[in-house]
């Protein structure tokens, strides 16, 4: 917050083996108290789409988009719409 003045419309986190989930959202809280609508929080292991949106009481909106969904950006992206299969690679033999 100290270096803009803006915060993104959409924040995207791609989950590693160091994230630690407590850290993790707390990095989502401080993006959503500063003004980002969406994060975004992309688990290559599950191959899944965590959506987190700011609710009007303060709480946490969480939505799963799993492997055969589809991510759509909502109110915030219009007119994005993207097969959650093809931000990973084919599963290995």
């Amino acid at each position: 917050p100290a270096r803009f003045s803006f915060a993104p419309d959409v924040a995207v986190e791609v989950l590693s083996p160091a994230n630690k989930p407590r850290d993790l959202l707390k990095k989502v809280q401080t993006y959503l108290k500063y003004g980002t609508r969406q994060v975004w929080v992309v688990d290559p292991d599950e191959r899944v789409v965590d959506v987190y949106s700011p609710m009007p009481d303060g709480a946490l909106k969480l939505l799963t988009v799993p492997a055969g969904g589809t991510l759509t950006g909502g109110e915030v992206l219009p007119g994005f719409a993207h097969a959650i299969s093809d931000f990973f690679p084919p599963p290995g033999p």
